[in-house]
């Protein structure tokens, strides 16, 4: 109590002081909460993508985004009224064959995560559902790389393409580049180095989560087909919910947590503006389960961002042989 007053008597003795130090606090907090607000709201539009407000990316309630792979492939295999769907993973990956690690941002990626966004390449093709194979697909493990990590690493060498590149001590061969104002699906995460997610046994040997109930590590994101509005794309993945749930139930579960996962039903109602119930509901391990997954929508980007693949070239002079058959989404 001494304290209190003695801080109040040299508040009281200084009072000019005192009243600028409150104002600046008060400016300083007003601005940080509209600085969180103003960005909360832009960043749904400044996806770099092919009509961004059609898609929507299915979150776990309101701060949990993400999904098991099992849940992922029947999402895949059943959701035949969207436009497409996708699934990705950030991560990092060390790119030295020996000695001190050479870290890059890295990202996992469903077969058809570039189709869907109607990202082009300025160089090669993208992966394509070819490549998403457990193992690798045809060409064997592939990886696509990003503009800028392709202009550090190569200098913009066209001959970049075919060429081998060592994600954790596992070879690649590189097939395309991103255009450079794609950064991928994440707001404040530019990735260096995109792989098939079916080769993450490759990395991962029998650490793979490939096929565990239990492990969600995936991100999703859905595009609805012209027309289709948000309540109709929301009845589509709710249809799905109960046999999601069946399917990927988790085997190792007590009794009482398998019989909620599979009993408990989401609700239809929105929680915020833009956010939808959706499929399958997720599940922490702890007794009970998690709380309902939601479509949160985006929203369309600058026409200039678009455009940017457009304008570029697909193939340069001198480019090495692109292993594989072209992206269908780009342009030849």
């Amino acid at each position: 109590m001494q304290d209190l007053r003695d801080a109040y008597r040299a508040l009281r003795a200084t009072p000019i002081v005192t009243a600028v130090a409150i104002l600046s606090l008060a400016l300083g907090i007003g601005a940080n909460s509209a600085i969180f607000s103003i960005l909360d709201s832009l960043l749904l539009k400044t996806l770099p993508v092919r009509d961004a407000q059609e898609l929507a990316l299915v979150s776990v309630g309101p701060t949990r985004v993400t999904w098991t792979n099992p849940q992922w492939e029947q999402v895949r295999d059943h959701a035949t009224q969207f436009d497409g769907a996708f699934v990705w993973s950030s991560t990092r990956f060390n790119l030295a064959q020996g000695g001190p690690s050479e870290m890059v941002e890295g990202l996992w990626a469903s077969g058809r995560y570039f189709e869907v966004l109607g990202v082009q390449p300025v160089l090669g093709r993208l992966l394509s559902e070819s490549d998403d194979r457990r193992g690798g697909g045809q060409y064997g493990p592939v990886a696509v790389i990003s503009y800028g990590f392709w202009q550090r690493r190569f200098a913009g060498a066209p001959d970049a393409i075919g060429r081998s590149l060592t994600v954790e001590r596992v070879p690649y061969t590189i097939v395309g580049v991103t255009p450079p104002g794609f950064f991928g699906t994440e707001i404040g995460f530019s990735f260096d180095v995109a792989i098939p997610l079916g080769t993450e046994p490759l990395i991962r040997g029998k650490d793979s989560a490939l096929d565990r109930r239990s492990n969600w590590w995936l991100r999703m994101m859905l595009r609805r087909k012209d027309g289709q509005s948000v309540d109709a794309a929301q009845a589509t993945i709710r249809g799905l919910q109960s046999q999601v749930r069946d399917a990927t139930m988790p085997t190792d579960w007590r009794p009482e947590d398998q019989k909620t996962y599979l009993a408990q039903r989401g609700d239809g109602n929105a929680a915020a503006a833009g956010s939808l119930s959706a499929a399958a509901d997720d599940h922490h391990g702890r007794g009970s389960a998690g709380p309902r997954h939601r479509l949160r929508e985006h929203r369309k980007p600058a026409p200039r961002a678009r455009q940017r693949a457009a304008s570029r070239d697909q193939r340069a002079p001198g480019a090495r042989r692109v292993p594989g058959p072209p992206d269908a989404s780009a342009p030849h």
